[in-house]
């Protein structure tokens, strides 16, 4: 709920462009720029804490933090596109996490997902505005470097809560523990 919150109180900014890039589509990249950067600090923060439990999250915690510097990446990759096509990188406060422990992997499964369903709607957003605007660039750019690329990991984090869940309802540890060691495993160092 309260990522939720965040990314609704976005900051809505109308910076200077140049003329051939409108300035709404410009105005959201700045936001879509903000929002991979608090996600990614929300999933250093799943890192940490998978890190810090024991070593049979490991995976995990090496997964979350690959996504922590993918979107890091990410956003970074949008700053230099923004300054090549003359428009403006304006950064803000990046918020903190509004969860720091986690209390099972299963929640921090489950509010990674809904990072990256939300992640995932802003990108698609913004390529329909850049769309509506007659902006193919900027199209076809997020349609290959972002939305392609987050449907493997949808279906990874999709497939992983679902076997979480059936393991949580089985109620046995050893599964528990032997799942941890096998999902969310370095399968797909892209993703």
């Amino acid at each position: 709920m309260a990522f939720a919150a965040f990314v609704l109180n976005l900051p809505t900014m109308l910076p200077q462009g140049q003329p051939s890039y409108h300035p709404e589509c410009e105005a959201a990249v700045i936001n879509q720029i903000h929002l991979q950067l608090h996600c990614s600090y929300i999933y250093l923060s799943m890192a940490l804490y998978c890190n810090s439990v024991s070593g049979a999250l490991k995976n995990y915690s090496h997964f979350f933090l690959r996504r922590c510097h993918q979107w890091q990446e990410g956003a970074e990759k949008l700053m230099r596109m923004q300054q090549d096509r003359g428009g403006s990188v304006v950064l803000c406060n990046i918020v903190k996490p509004n969860i720091s422990n986690w209390h099972a992997c299963i929640q921090a499964v489950e509010y990674a997902f809904r990072v990256e369903n939300t992640l995932k709607q802003s990108l698609v957003l913004l390529h329909s505005l850049a769309t509506d605007k007659n902006d193919s660039d900027l199209s076809t750019f997020l349609l290959y470097h972002y939305i392609k690329p987050q449907v493997p990991v949808l279906n990874q984090l999709e497939n992983c809560l679902t076997s979480l869940r059936e393991t949580e309802t089985a109620g046995d540890s050893s599964v528990s523990y032997l799942f941890s060691k096998l999902s969310l495993e370095d399968t797909n160092k892209e993703n």
